[in-house]
């Protein structure tokens, strides 16, 4: 396992990517809650226009929604905390959708419509005090991002996001506009060859050890054919999903 960026707890620990020229409409991450704070807090923001998405948790703590622009969405599952996600997702123009995978499959989806046409301005990852105007705490959230894929002008498939969380690297690469590893505090480059390197915002980032397995499962020869091998049985470090 490699280490993984952790974002403090105050309201202002964030890092920033430079917005593609088209919105964003496809993103994937490993994420982690350290600890419950009963706070309403994001990992991932895109400012716009209109407002702004979030991949987020609610204000009892752990509630995992990504909450669109102008879109009323569900909320999808209690996070466990030490565990870790893969969240991901499209946005459309009028609608979207949003997977979150756990090592042993899928957790859950949902998908979403509305009205909002939306334009973002800018790219975030980190911790706000979004809490206020959404009625909950200032944002206190305690938690990691890892392995941050940002693509613009595409959508990816189920299958498609299920190879981006086992891979090291993207695997599909048109229309990537950032690579993220964050690999520890100090790495903040980006890998798609675009440039479009992290910069550092308010607050301050430490390293964690990162999402387990995320070198890509084991893989084995049959009958000449490479192919995935079974995933491991749940243990210390192959986590279930939530129930």
């Amino acid at each position: 396992m490699k280490p993984a960026i952790r974002f403090n707890k105050s309201t202002t620990s964030y890092a920033s990517v430079p917005p593609p020229p088209t919105c964003v409409t496809a993103f994937g991450m490993w994420i982690y809650l350290h600890t419950d704070n009963n706070a309403w807090g994001s990992f991932y923001n895109l400012d716009g226009t209109a407002g702004g998405d979030e991949v987020a948790v609610r204000d009892d703590g752990t509630t995992f929604l990504y909450a669109p622009s102008g879109v009323t969405a569900p909320d999808m599952i209690g996070l466990d905390v030490g565990r870790w996600y893969y969240a991901c997702g499209n946005r459309f123009t009028t609608s979207g959708q949003c997977f979150l995978f756990s090592h042993a499959g899928l957790v859950a989806s949902y998908e979403f419509t509305g009205a909002n046409n939306f334009t973002h301005s800018a790219v975030t990852l980190g911790v706000w005090d979004i809490g206020g105007g959404n009625g909950g705490p200032a944002d206190t959230l305690d938690g990691c991002v890892a392995h941050v894929r940002i693509w613009h002008a595409r959508s990816l498939s189920r299958k498609q996001f299920r190879a981006e969380m086992r891979s090291p690297r993207a695997v599909s690469r048109a229309g990537l506009w950032a690579e993220l590893p964050f690999a520890g505090a100090g790495d903040l480059k980006d890998r798609s060859r675009r440039g479009n390197h992290v910069a550092l915002g308010a607050g301050t980032i430490t390293s964690q050890m990162g999402p387990p397995g995320v070198l890509g499962l084991p893989k084995r020869r049959a009958k000449g054919a490479v192919v995935s091998a079974p995933p491991p049985p749940t243990g210390q470090f192959w986590l279930a999903a939530a129930a």
